[in-house]
């Protein structure tokens, strides 16, 4: 609930109303991110699926940071 409310509450408004979507007001809500993708990784039950699944994890948050020094933007919808 805590993880989804805000992001969709967020995204409603924006397209309904008027954009006011700005991804770091939702910096809130990564603890819970954090702790739901914690909770799936750990119910895998095969140690070797598990070490994957970190890799594959720790695999995308490095190509976030590195595209993040980078200075890779998206291009602004107007």
């Amino acid at each position: 609930m805590f993880l989804f409310f805000p992001i969709v509450s967020v995204y409603v408004f924006s397209k309904l109303i008027t954009p006011i979507y700005i991804a770091r007001q939702l910096l809130i809500t990564l603890p819970f991110y954090y702790l739901l993708v914690a909770k799936g990784i750990s119910g895998i039950k095969r140690p070797v699926l598990r070490i994957l699944g970190i890799l594959f994890v720790l695999l995308l948050m490095a190509l976030s940071i590195i595209n993040y020094y980078r200075g890779f933007m998206l291009p602004p919808n107007d």
